[in-house]
């Protein structure tokens, strides 16, 4: 496996792009899947890897997981955003939940056309 979290290498479907963010004791992957982000967590045990959806993450738009420090923690930042919420940002711990909101931006406002 390579150590540099930001490699992308594709998966034997042509359609599917990943990102891994290695953890003490799991694996992140944030998969690109026909335009559409999901985020698993790997985690081996028993000499077999488990594939399980990170908790927590939104059914639409965009979503990316980010390890806070993949030598020493579990810990992640999980950042989301579509068309009709703002950005938000948000931690928590693989194997924990769902991860905690810290924070958004602000609604963006529709300016007004004067005339």
């Amino acid at each position: 496996m390579a150590s540099d979290a930001s490699t992308c290498s594709s998966s034997p479907r042509s359609d599917v792009a990943r990102r891994l963010q290695p953890h003490p004791h799991h694996l992140l992957v944030n998969e690109l899947d026909n335009v559409r982000n999901r985020v698993y967590v790997l985690t081996r045990g028993g000499g077999k890897w488990t594939r399980e959806p990170l908790p927590g993450m939104p059914d639409f738009g965009t979503v990316s997981a980010d390890a806070v420090d993949g030598e020493e923690s579990d810990d992640f930042f999980m950042t989301a955003t579509d068309y009709l919420a703002p950005t938000s940002l948000s931690i928590g711990t693989v194997g924990k939940g769902a991860p905690e909101s810290s924070s958004s931006c602000p609604p963006s406002s529709t300016p007004r056309v004067s005339r």
